[in-house]
């Protein structure tokens, strides 16, 4: 270890270290060059140095003064809170009432699920990442209701398995949320829409059954892995979606909330099973209309042009129904520039 003269800075005060594997040590001294820098630290009473290059590892200050280090070259965004502080973000998911995001706080760190209400929560994205704001005039209500809270209870995943449940919310448009625990101890994660699938409440345990027939049953002719398979298959890639290459989350996912939903309208309408095409078709004006008055409708008509653009470049197949899309695209975009979109509206309550 070097003399401290030949230190750059030396700490009077606790300073700490926040190292990529998530421990944390209070710092002595810190030096730097053009390459790197360098920390002189105290973990359990033993002096220590750290010597991170900056091709290698980012170096990050906090308000407080200490230093944050993390790997460059993670292969994953980051997501920044109001308070400074940011996460490894893997996947996010815009649900109709509810962001769902895929975030770590380490590298080392297991990933975790977290949803936020589209109602009090705003993601952006950015060149460099995500960004979370809370919704002016939703601080105090959430937008979900935490349920089945008096006492431990547990769900169904299958004959051989009740999972114990870490929490169960519902969000305002009817969608659940709910946080178990799988075989093997870790947290696993399930959403579901009200309007097709029925949950029950008997003996502590909650059951989730489709409105025609048992889910579980359908999974375990699939091969029994039934929270896979609801989450994956019925929430995150449904039928209606599937059919298109790329799929409709490819054009949504940068977006934010009133054009995601629309967009998710336009390429779902007439080809989900039980949903009115008319009504799909309305929902969407109806997204479209609450934009046109936040943004102004010539950027909302740069916006639907800027999608038209994007399902050619990525070549949106089957060619039948990316000119669909695109045909619905440039008809909203004449309705705005025709202030008729309250026709799509209409059409909807009559269907």
């Amino acid at each position: 270890m070097n003399d401290v003269d030949d230190m750059d800075v030396v700490f009077l005060r606790p300073v700490w270290l926040y190292l990529p594997d998530g421990s944390k040590e209070r710092i002595i001294a810190q030096t730097g060059d053009n390459t790197g820098i360098s920390f002189d630290s105290v973990h359990a009473s033993v002096e220590r140095r750290h010597y991170f290059k900056y091709n290698k590892y980012s170096i990050t200050q906090t308000e407080r003064g200490d230093y944050v280090v993390s790997l460059v070259d993670d292969g994953c965004e980051k997501i920044y809170y109001p308070n400074g502080i940011y996460e490894y973000v893997s996947k996010v998911v815009p649900h109709d009432g509810f962001w769902e995001v895929h975030v770590r706080r380490y590298l080392s760190s297991k990933w975790r699920t977290e949803c936020w209400s589209r109602r009090c929560v705003s993601l952006e994205h950015k060149r460099d990442g995500w960004y979370r704001r809370r919704i002016v005039g939703y601080q105090i209500d959430p937008g979900y209701e935490l349920k089945f809270t008096d006492e431990p209870t547990r769900f169904h995943v299958s004959d051989d398995y009740d999972a114990p449940v870490r929490k169960a919310c519902r969000y305002f448009t009817g969608e659940w949320c709910i946080w178990y625990e799988n075989v093997d101890g870790e947290e696993a994660f399930l959403t579901f829409d009200e309007q097709h699938y029925e949950l029950t409440f008997c003996d502590d345990t909650l059951y989730i059954t489709e409105k025609c027939n048992d889910i579980f049953d359908i999974t375990e002719k699939n091969g029994g892995h039934t929270e896979d398979n609801v989450h994956e298959n019925e929430v995150t890639h449904p039928s209606h979606y599937v059919a298109l290459t790329p799929e409709p989350i490819t054009f949504i996912r940068n977006k934010d909330y009133l054009t995601g939903s629309a967009l998710k309208y336009i390429f779902r309408a007439g080809h989900k099973n039980g949903a009115d095409e008319n009504v799909d078709m309305g929902k969407a004006a109806w997204y479209l209309r609450e934009l046109v008055a936040e943004r102004g409708d010539q950027t909302v008509i740069a916006i639907l042009r800027g999608v038209y653009w994007d399902t050619i470049d990525r070549q949106l197949a089957p060619e039948e129904r990316a000119r669909e899309v695109r045909d619905r695209l440039a008809g909203f975009t004449s309705a705005i520039s025709y202030n008729r979109l309250n026709d799509y509206i209409q059409k909807a309550r009559v269907s």
